[in-house]
């Protein structure tokens, strides 16, 4: 696992689909509570198949992005507010991925 510098664009350079595994992010929750403490939230984006997924569990379900680009355009967008830290899950170098971008422990 490896953290992302913010400071840095969110693109393909930063987050190379083809040695990642994922995207952990790690976002701050507004609630009525906030007053008090920050409270974090964590979810996940990962390619599936050639197709990213927003893994959040606050969504009724996973839910894809048209492109790789708007993948990369919503990361940036948290990354702006200021309140989420991502960071990059990568392939071990005893994985396997298929041409579809399946990893084989993903479908084990």
């Amino acid at each position: 696992m490896q953290w992302l510098d913010k400071r840095l664009p969110v693109d393909e350079k930063l987050l190379p689909w083809e040695t990642a595994e994922g995207v952990l992010c790690n976002v701050v929750m507004t609630t009525f509570m906030s007053s008090l403490w920050n409270q974090r939230h964590w979810f996940a984006i990962r390619k599936i198949k050639g197709v990213c997924y927003n893994l959040d569990s606050k969504l009724a379900a996973p839910v894809p992005f048209e492109s790789e680009s708007e993948c990369y355009r919503f990361l940036q967008e948290l990354v702006n507010t200021g309140e989420c830290e991502l960071f990059l899950i990568k392939k071990t170098t005893t994985e396997t991925t298929d041409a579809e971008g399946v990893s084989a422990a993903a479908e084990r």
